[in-house]
C-alpha cells in the first residue's frame, strides 16, 4: 500500500516507492550527472541489492532528490555480461488518472495504488536508447527527445542518473510523487 503525505519542506520533494509502501523526505541537492554517485547518503531511498535472481539485472540502491529545477534518479547496476537490459521508471504526480500499461501495452501493477502513472522514462542499457512518455489522458504520448542519450540520462558507470525537469512533471520543490 502507499501512502501519501502533506507537501514537507519547500525544498524537497517526497518520494513514495509503490512496492515497498513508505515515504522518504529527500535532501535537496544539486546532482552532476557523470555517472558518479555524488548523492548525499540521506538521498538513499532503497537499498534494493540482492533481491534479484541475477546479480546483472539487480537495482543495487536507488537514491532521489532534487533542487529548484530538477528531479535527480540514481541508481547502481552492473550489467556485465548482459545486453539489452533496460530500467524504466514510472512517476506519479499525486493524481488518479495514469496510465494502467506502459507506452507498449503491456500492464502496469499499479491495482492497489490509488494512483497511477503519469510519466515513464526508459533506457536501454545496450544501445542508450532513452524516451520519455506523459499520459495525456487516454494514450502515452512521446516527451522530448527520445533515441540514443535523448533524455540525458547517464549510462557511461555502472551508477545511472536521470536528471528530470520539475517543470516537465508540471511540480515545484515539495509536491509529492510517487516512484517505481
Amino acid at each position: 500500500a502507499r501512502t501519501s503525505l502533506p507537501r514537507l519542506l519547500a525544498a524537497a520533494l517526497l518520494i513514495v516507492l509503490a512496492s515497498a509502501g513508505w515515504s522518504f523526505a529527500t535532501t535537496p541537492q544539486t546532482i552532476v550527472i557523470d555517472g558518479v554517485n555524488d548523492f548525499l547518503p540521506a538521498n538513499l531511498v532503497d537499498a534494493d541489492a540482492a533481491d534479484t535472481q541475477f546479480p546483472n539485472i539487480d537495482l543495487n540502491g536507488v537514491y532521489a532528490t532534487n533542487d529548484a529545477v530538477k528531479l535527480y534518479l540514481g541508481m547502481a547496476e552492473d550489467p556485465a555480461g548482459w545486453s539489452g537490459v533496460q530500467i524504466g521508471i514510472a512517476i506519479d504526480v499525486n493524481t488518479a488518472a495514469g496510465g494502467t500499461t506502459d507506452p507498449w501495452g503491456r500492464k502496469l501493477e499499479w491495482s492497489l495504488a490509488p494512483n497511477k502513472p503519469d510519466f515513464m522514462f526508459y533506457t536501454n542499457l545496450g544501445n542508450n536508447w532513452q524516451a520519455g512518455y506523459q499520459w495525456n489522458g487516454s494514450a502515452w504520448v512521446g516527451i522530448g527527445t527520445a533515441g540514443p542519450g535523448g533524455l540525458g540520462w547517464s549510462n557511461a558507470t555502472s551508477f545511472r542518473e536521470l536528471p528530470i525537469l520539475l517543470s516537465t512533471l508540471g511540480v515545484a520543490a515539495g509536491a509529492t510523487l510517487h516512484i517505481e
